[in-house]
């Protein structure tokens, strides 16, 4: 999202949510505020830590005390909560962290990251992780099952407070597992050429086509994600090697949230210089906005997926894009798999048996 947007979405969940939470009492919204404002603040201090778990316990804790001081399992208004309800719902929170951090696990570790599921997961591995977190949240379940059965949530109203907690549990679960940069909401794109979402502008799927050695097309999408300017692709030039040039290239100016599609017919680059498919050629991309985007490009053959790119006049001998023929020199005529025979062995095998 571009980041007025996120600004402007953030901006109504905080005007909808503090009337929401009020609206249950000053001392329940008050409680409920202070529990996502717990969330929010160890996402940003604590998160990478050792004591990743302490917000999402501290968290957990109040919402029982929400729901009890809210009137939700009683009848007089407000009061405070079971203590066993409290430490129950905290430590449902530590198990609902190492649940919804299973899946980033290894991104999270080679960014350097020591919170404790990945400590967790690196002596123990990530399956057995996953067993051991579902088993001591059932535990932690049951625990509150049990405790919401014989006291309940404020002792009065029992089937109320029980129906009522694990709606709000629920969907504090939800909620407070959102967060940023988790492995699940890294961008992944499968393409045949490199990648760079880095600056404003992405360049996707960039490569050299080239029908032979010493000339290509260089194509690539370019997508613009500011949702308030224009932003003009204004030069390309070689990095490292001085052989290579580009000709003929003109601006191209990329809309507000548009797209410039290189690849197009008549859009493409086209590249002079000393390479040859197989080569990495050394990219520098130039917008108006004063970013430099630095790329290394394969080159790749104008053949399969690729045919037709390549707009350049090449004076060399053009690859074949022939598939190579199966290579059956002999060497495994004889070999069969161990308890296979050949169909000589088969013939013979039937003859015996006829005797």
């Amino acid at each position: 999202l571009d980041p007025s947007t996120a600004w402007f979405a953030l901006s109504c969940a905080v005007l909808l949510v503090i009337p929401l939470a009020l609206s249950n009492g000053i001392t329940a919204g008050l409680l409920y505020l202070v529990s996502l404002a717990i969330g929010v603040l160890g996402n940003y201090t604590l998160r990478t830590g050792f004591l990743s778990w302490v917000p999402w316990a501290a968290a957990f804790a109040l919402y029982p005390a929400f729901l009890s001081f809210g009137g939700w399992g009683n009848h007089d208004g407000g009061a405070a909560p079971q203590p066993a309800m409290t430490v129950l719902a905290a430590l449902l929170g530590i198990g609902v962290h190492l649940l919804t951090s299973l899946w980033g696990l290894v991104a999270d570790h080679e960014d350097g990251w020591t919170y404790l599921p990945l400590r967790l997961g690196m002596k123990v591995g990530a399956a057995r992780l996953l067993a051991l977190t579902a088993t001591y949240l059932a535990l932690v379940t049951a625990g509150m099952i049990i405790t919401g059965t014989l006291v309940g949530l404020h002792a009065m109203h029992l089937r109320r407070s029980l129906v009522a907690a694990a709606s709000a549990l629920a969907l504090a679960s939800t909620l407070s597992s959102c967060g940023f940069d988790y492995a699940t909401d890294r961008v992944y794109t499968p393409a045949a050429g490199p990648i760079d979402r880095d600056a404003t502008v992405d360049v996707l799927s960039a490569v050299i086509v080239s029908k032979a050695p010493g000339s290509g097309t260089f194509i690539a999408g370019l997508s613009n994600n500011s949702g308030t300017e224009a932003i003009t692709f204004e030069a390309i030039r070689p990095v490292g090697d001085t052989s290579i040039s580009f000709e003929d290239f003109e601006d191209r100016r990329i809309p507000r949230l548009g797209f410039e599609n290189l690849s197009a017919e008549g859009d493409g680059i086209v590249v002079t210089g000393d390479f040859e498919a197989g080569n990495f050629v050394g990219v520098q991309l130039a917008f108006d906005n004063g970013e430099i985007v630095d790329m290394q490009i394969p080159v790749v053959t104008d053949c399969d997926e690729f045919d037709g790119f390549d707009v350049s006049e090449s004076e060399g001998e053009e690859y074949d894009c022939e598939p190579l023929e199966p290579v059956a020199d002999g060497r495994y005529e004889n070999y069969h798999p161990e308890g296979e025979h050949s169909d000589e062995e088969h013939a013979e095998g039937s003859e015996d048996g006829e005797h």
